[in-house]
């Protein structure tokens, strides 16, 4: 059987899409499936992934939520003649009507809405709001399956689109093995002990400002004060953030470091007090896992997806209690005893989740789909 996957989002400057996108494409390449494989992918990441005579690239130079993407790439996956598509993200494009699967990784945009959430004007925002929820609902009733990243995920999606339990499959997202062993210590000067790290972007669901009031509740009898490190992309929402900091009184203490790569990443997690996850909405919770196989202690919101991931392996507190997050803070800062049993327990509960695990129960689904599809 042929089967074609959208790589489009292909490379870590998607994020955790473009990591779940690359590490698929990867583990499919090196796996000894009997299926040929299509990866149609965006230049420059075409030339990182070799073809072979089981694995063909095609370049597909074709933005993301564009009418190129709704017109042009159905053209270009008909022109391969696949028996099956897995698109790795909810914009499956309204024209294709073949047989396809797709990945849902959360809901986010289905329950965070408003003009705090977009920098579009009203009328654009309406539109593009309104075109979203058109092709998910295509997306979730028209595949034959849908793979999702938790429990969480698949509960929402059933509760909401009114699915049946066998269309939705769970399969997990795993930690790079750059996060974890012997890691350098690759330390910026500006950046002092005792410090705390937030990974992600600045949307408003992140919550990062519950995160910042904490720091200032911390710092009022804290000496020396603690720091908060930030790696972000810069976006509007940077300034945001970096001026609710200067209201608080905590410029100095606010580091923003933009983008990172995984070692230097791992590094900051590994000396760092903890990883903070404020977010109010996530689907899974792979930035938590990377800090824990880094040897690092998490404290995450009680939200979404966020206990099922961790476990008994973090501290929680409630999204919006600033001075309960302060609280879980401080305990790490109190009994250096905590913090290692979290350390112990956070990288037992990182190597529960693998890429090669993902890959196998993708390549399961693939194999249960075509197999339907071939019986009919």
């Amino acid at each position: 059987m042929r089967i074609a996957i959208d790589a489009r989002l292909f490379g870590l400057e998607h994020t955790g899409i473009g990591r779940y996108v690359k590490k698929l494409v990867e583990g499919i390449s090196s796996s000894d499936s009997p299926h040929d494989f299509i990866f149609f992918v965006r230049p420059p990441h075409h030339h990182e992934i070799k073809s072979t005579q089981k694995c063909q690239v095609v370049v597909a130079d074709i933005g993301h939520y564009t009418l190129k993407e709704q017109f042009v790439l159905p053209k270009l996956i008909t022109r391969e003649h696949v028996d099956l598509v897995h698109f790795p993200h909810f914009n499956v494009p309204f024209l294709y009507r073949a047989p396809f699967i797709v990945t849902i990784h959360d809901l986010l945009w289905h329950n965070v809405l408003g003009f705090s959430v977009t920098t579009l004007d009203p009328l654009r925002y309406a539109v593009k709001y309104l075109g979203y929820r058109l092709v998910v609902r295509h997306a979730v009733s028209t595949a034959e399956k849908i793979i999702v990243p938790s429990l969480w995920v698949k509960k929402e999606l059933e509760e909401r689109f009114k699915l049946p339990d066998e269309k939705t499959v769970v399969t997990s997202e795993g930690v790079d093995r750059n996060f974890s062993g012997n890691l350098p210590s690759l330390l910026q000067p500006e950046i002092t002990q005792p410090y705390l790290v937030y990974t992600g972007s600045l949307y408003p669901h992140k919550n990062v400002l519950t995160l910042l009031k904490a720091l200032s509740l911390i710092n009022q009898k804290l000496t020396p004060k603690m720091t908060l490190v930030l790696v972000s992309t810069r976006s509007i929402f940077t300034a945001k953030i970096l001026a609710e900091a200067k209201s608080l009184g905590l410029s100095a203490w606010v580091k923003h470091l933009g983008f990172l790569e995984d070692t230097s990443l791992a590094s900051l997690y590994s000396q760092s007090l903890a990883v903070i996850e404020p977010s109010t909405s996530e689907g899974f919770g792979l930035t938590g896992l990377e800090a824990m196989a880094a040897s690092c202690p998490v404290i995450a919101a009680r939200a979404t997806a966020l206990p099922e991931i961790y476990g008994h392996a973090a501290l929680f507190f409630e999204p919006k209690n600033h001075e309960e997050l302060a609280a879980q803070i401080q305990s790490l800062l109190k009994d250096p005893r905590q913090r290692l049993k979290l350390i112990k327990l956070g990288r037992a509960q990182a190597q529960k989740y693998t890429w090669e695990k993902m890959v196998n129960a993708t390549l399961r689904v693939y194999d249960e789909v075509v197999g339907t599809n071939r019986e009919q």
